[in-house]
């Protein structure tokens, strides 16, 4: 799909919805960043098709969202506890410094 054919298929989603396709909700709704001058040209496009031209519009394709392995989940939930580990002892250290300064 290319980019203008991904910014039309976003702002028929968006008419399909019964909301305004605009730039702000057409860039909010593509499933990767394109440039704005793309956006504004297939917008244009857009608000120039007939009705019909629009029904046989794809539709966006969005992305799955990733899901992390229990692997990385475990890695990230061992990272956590090793940083609030670390944040406990800077705090008590700060602590001990603040203290004697006085």
């Amino acid at each position: 799909m290319s980019q203008i054919e991904q910014v039309l298929a976003a702002a028929r989603m968006l008419e399909e919805k019964g909301q305004e396709p605009s730039i702000a909700l057409i860039k909010a709704n593509l499933p990767t960043p394109l440039p704005l001058p793309v956006i504004v040209k297939g917008l244009q496009q857009f608000k120039n098709l007939s009705q019909d031209e629009k029904a046989r519009l794809q539709a966006v394709q969005m992305p799955a969202k990733a899901t992390e392995t229990p692997d990385e989940l475990t890695a990230l939930t061992l990272r956590v506890t090793e940083l609030e580990a670390l944040c406990q002892t800077l705090a008590a250290r700060l602590e001990r410094l603040e203290g004697s300064g006085n």
